[in-house]
């Protein structure tokens, strides 16, 4: 009898084998013996296989927690508000925190069945226990795999690809310490309580565990909403580190619990678990404030020696430094012989500041404001629209500043600068319809645009007070 056909039968469920598999294998042979010389061919064993996982799959628990874990995963990267990441894949990664999250409790339930089911299958020896636990296991850390790849690439499709990875193996690692927990929590409870009650103990302890977990870290998100977590701020790996360490423990109890016989040993875990949730749950609610972040030495960041002064930090000049310097030379050199304001407070802080996250040390921390600095939303290709529009914002007179005519100067000053015209104002684009937040006038061409400009700068320029 050929691999694949033993494979195949393999894949069917105990009792289906033992009731079928010499009536299948007897009518496989005759058909082989009578169109294929006694060989089975792989168009008879492939279609076989594939029966025997669905029908271990329909009855499976594991298999349909596995498609809710990924349709969990999934549909978080999918409604996730992504925007622009600024390259980071560590503000990828924590996105993905919420799929995580509702993937816990599902994680639980299915580790939980599973331990019960073991606990009453009365397996003798504690390596076939232990084979029995990978055995549950790895189906389930399987869909978790896949999901969460699925995520990641749906997240990166909709932000862009990042260019600086940073430290993000340690939200890799913490996130999957998390499943880890879940299982471990369900396969615990598993091993000594019925399922009925184990499917609602195990999702309650625990998010009861991941809840506990993330508020008593305060630095679990660490730096503010709308800033680069990945780049301009030091990331803190004390509270991922420590996720990890407890995720080692919970599973190593999981383990030998399920490799030991005693009923009073399983119990020992399962009333450490109580006794701790007893205490903390008597504890004051624990603050979910963030951690003030921590800024990067400035002393990193390479800043050019000319005007205008572009300053990056080394990921950002490796990525695409060359590049964005030459574009905003060209853009300075276009805007001071057309006699726009280059010097002014606006774009000087857009041209140095912009794509480092640093806030304007005369602005609030977080501030969006067009001086400002560590907007949210930035990319390379935004810099030049930015940089346009700062100098638009500070030095545009107030009389005849009405919204059309603001939005068609800051419009076509981008086209002069070599901006495209789709690209031309700095808004981010909302990630459910692809729309600009922000409508432009509309500016046909750079004839019509010069000529907007030049009006703006012959009745505008002289005379207009200095930005504050």
């Amino acid at each position: 009898m050929s691999i694949a056909v033993r494979a195949a039968i393999r894949l069917h469920p105990a009792a289906w084998r033992e009731r079928y598999e010499d009536e299948v294998l007897g009518t496989l042979q005759d058909v082989a013996d009578e169109r294929h010389g006694g060989r089975i061919p792989l168009s008879e064993s492939v279609p076989l296989g594939f029966r025997g996982l669905w029908l271990r799959a329909r009855v499976s628990v594991t298999f349909w927690a596995g498609l809710v874990v990924i349709m969990l995963l999934v549909a978080n990267a999918v409604t996730a508000d992504v925007g622009y990441l600024g390259g980071s894949l560590i503000d990828v990664l924590l996105r993905l925190n919420t799929g995580v999250g509702y993937a816990l409790p599902v994680l639980a339930v299915a580790g939980g069945w599973a331990g019960a089911r073991g606990r009453l299958a009365r397996i003798v020896g504690a390596r076939r226990r232990l084979r029995r636990l990978w055995g549950d296991t790895w189906p389930l850390l399987t869909f978790t795999a896949v999901g969460y790849a699925i995520a990641v690439v749906v997240i990166a499709v909709r932000s862009g690809l990042s260019w600086a990875p940073g430290v993000s193996l340690f939200i890799i690692f913490a996130q999957w310490a998390m499943v880890l927990i879940a299982v471990a929590i369900g396969e615990l409870l598993g091993a000594v309580f019925p399922r009925v009650l184990v499917i609602f103990a195990a999702p309650a302890v625990t998010m009861f565990a991941a809840v506990l977990l993330i508020t008593s870290q305060t630095s679990w998100n660490v730096a503010p909403q709308g800033l680069y977590s990945g780049i301009a701020y030091v990331f803190e790996v004390e509270p991922y580190t420590r996720v990890i360490l407890i995720a080692g423990v919970v599973v190593a109890a999981s383990v030998v619990v399920t490799a030991v016989r005693p009923v009073w040993l399983r119990l020992l875990p399962v009333a450490a678990l109580v006794a701790i949730g007893a205490v903390v749950g008597a504890q004051p609610s624990p603050q979910l404030d963030e951690a003030a972040a921590v800024e990067r030495s400035h002393s990193e960041l390479i800043c050019s020696t000319a005007e205008p002064v572009v300053c990056l930090w080394p990921e950002q000049e490796a990525a695409f430094g060359t590049s964005l310097r030459a574009r905003m030379v060209e853009a300075y050199g276009t805007a001071s012989a057309l006699g726009m304001p280059v010097e002014s407070a606006g774009p000087r802080s857009v041209a140095r500041y912009a794509m480092t996250g640093i806030p304007h040390p005369d602005y609030a921390w977080n501030s969006a404001s067009l001086m400002g600095l560590g907007t949210a939303g930035f990319s390379p290709d935004d810099l030049l629209p930015w940089y346009a529009y700062a100098m638009t914002s500070c030095c545009f007179e107030e009389p005849t500043s009405g919204d059309g005519e603001y939005s068609a100067v800051a419009y076509a000053s981008s086209i002069l600068l070599g901006v495209p015209p789709e690209q031309a104002l700095p808004a981010v684009v909302d990630p459910y319809t692809g729309q600009q937040n922000i409508d432009p006038s509309d500016v046909p061409d750079e004839k019509t645009a010069r000529t907007l400009v030049d009006e703006w700068l012959s009745d505008g320029v002289n005379g207009v007070r200095s930005p504050e």
